[in-house]
């Protein structure tokens, strides 16, 4: 029997699922008692077809969407995901009509499985810049976007940590 995946290539499969829109794939390594929690929402949504409902509401919203994983930390049960989103804002998302603007959003996941299914999930994501990228805030002067955003992200993410937040001289 071949070995069970790891969480950071579920997490891959994950992303590759949610991209190409192959709903047998997520309910595949989706467990039926999933929770999941995101920064937008209310309430947490559970189970399989709770996940697929807000993924079928993100693809409407975002057809064009595609999820870019930019770095994981992983052990033996969960992965901390940075991902950036780029997509064009084709339908009504958290009640913003659709405006034929391109989006790009950050994120940060967090995926617990167990079994190789995924329980649990917690998503936070920049809101500000989903609203920036409609034009509903003002821009921020200096922000990098796009593949310049990802690029930026992975250079940081990548470098030993003194190197990325040098320690104050004071």
């Amino acid at each position: 029997q071949p070995p069970m995946p790891t969480p950071a290539q579920l997490a891959s499969i994950f992303a590759d699922a949610i991209n190409s829109g192959d709903e047998a794939l997520l309910r595949s390594i989706c467990a039926s008692t999933y929770q999941g929690y995101d920064t937008s929402r209310k309430a947490a949504q559970h189970g399989r077809m709770g996940l697929l409902e807000d993924l079928r509401r993100l693809s409407a919203s975002f057809p064009d969407g595609r999820l870019t994983l930019v770095h994981q930390i992983s052990n033996e049960s969960t992965t901390g995901v940075f991902w950036v989103l780029n997509g064009t804002h084709q339908g009504s998302f958290l009640g913003i009509p659709a405006t034929n603007r391109r989006v790009t959003i950050c994120g940060y996941s967090h995926l617990d499985f167990e079994g190789g299914l995924l329980q649990r999930a917690t998503h936070i994501w920049d809101m500000a810049a989903l609203l920036r990228s409609l034009r509903l805030l003002p821009d921020l002067p200096d922000r990098d976007t796009g593949e310049d955003l990802i690029l930026g992200m992975r250079r940081t993410l990548l470098q030993p940590s003194n190197a990325a937040y040098p320690r104050s001289t004071q």
